[in-house]
């Protein structure tokens, strides 16, 4: 993955990848970064798997704020998807 500005809380992510140039929008695609704006810090995870029920599969850190990995299937619904190169 290029270097894009990507620090800051998760919540700033898809502003950080747009104004870097990098592709964000509603669909996700197998390899993304989910991003969610929820919250007061927001929350990121990557896309394993994408199905036609409007959910994906992700792997992610942190969710429950344990320090844990997890995977879940969720509803696409208000999450964007940064879709490096």
């Amino acid at each position: 993955m290029p270097y894009w500005g990507g620090r800051g809380n998760a919540n700033q992510w898809d502003d950080n990848a747009r104004a870097a140039g990098i592709p964000v929008d509603g669909s996700p695609q197998v390899g993304d970064v989910a991003v969610s704006n929820a919250g007061y810090y927001g929350h990121t995870a990557y896309v394993e798997a994408v199905y036609d029920d409007g959910t994906i599969l992700v792997s992610q850190f942190n969710v429950d704020w344990g320090g844990t990995y997890s995977m879940a299937k969720i509803k696409v619904g208000n999450l964007v998807f940064i879709h490096f190169p």
